[in-house]
């Protein structure tokens, strides 16, 4: 359910940018709920399942890209780029300025 609409299989507003690293299917945009949960501008799918990362980020995300990256867990970082200054997460915020990487 890829639905551009408020409900708990959708997203709450305007998805802007996508990437995939293997089956993940990643948005970022101008929205505040992502599956019936809260996910700031940033989020995942997955077998069907909607996922925020982190607590998300403050404003608009505008561009993403998945990496091939030698050395990390997944082999595949996603960068994401917009008119945000801050990404927060479990550990708190931390100033981005615009660029961030999951």
């Amino acid at each position: 359910c890829l639905h551009q609409k408020r409900s708990v299989c959708g997203i709450s507003g305007r998805v802007l940018a996508m990437a995939t690293v293997g089956e993940y299917l990643y948005v970022g945009g101008m929205f505040d709920m992502a599956g019936g949960k809260p996910a700031n501008n940033v989020a995942r799918f997955y077998s069907g399942v909607w996922e925020p990362l982190g607590m998300g980020v403050d404003g608009p995300v505008t561009v993403m890209s998945a990496l091939k990256v030698a050395g990390s867990v997944s082999g595949s970082c996603v960068y994401i780029a917009g008119e945000f200054r801050t990404a927060t997460d479990l550990t708190g915020d931390t100033e981005v300025r615009g660029l961030a990487r999951r």
